[in-house]
């Protein structure tokens, strides 16, 4: 009996996860239309679109890493010209055109780019998805 309970739960879940899914890619397709004017903005949406997918509001990339996401070419790759001509334009029409309000930082040894990412929007659909996890949550027990 606590199997099929148990499954069922999980069965819950896992629906809402794929709904979750399913908003990150109507968040994708929404971005495609956009039809950014920057060539690097629309790697940097899909970047937080992912970052968001996975709840993560903070990550870090280190320059290999980042330059790899965005494809950008050797010959302006560890130059202060990515920073102005890339990063910084590309995230001012992102905030602009979109609901997510992106930031960068560079630390302090200038080897690792910190992106943050929010928007109203994402903070309450993910309380929505952990309203409806706890539910299911709380259901379950009642129906012990």
């Amino acid at each position: 009996m606590k199997e099929e309970k148990l499954e069922y739960l999980l069965k819950e879940i896992v629906s809402i996860l794929e709904d979750h899914i399913k908003q990150n890619n109507e968040l994708l397709d929404y971005g495609k239309k956009l039809k950014f004017e920057r060539k690097y903005a629309y790697k940097f949406y899909e970047i937080f679109c992912d970052m968001l997918l996975n709840f993560r509001y903070v990550n870090f990339f280190n320059n290999e890493e980042l330059y790899r996401k965005l494809e950008i070419p050797k010959s302006m790759q560890y130059t202060s010209k990515l920073l102005k001509s890339v990063i910084k334009p590309s995230l001012a029409e992102i905030n602009a055109k979109t609901l997510f309000l992106a930031r960068y930082k560079i630390d302090k040894n200038k080897k690792r780019i910190l992106f943050i990412v929010d928007t109203k929007k994402t903070i309450l659909t993910d309380r929505e998805i952990l309203r409806k996890i706890i539910n299911a949550i709380k259901n379950s027990k009642d129906k012990q």
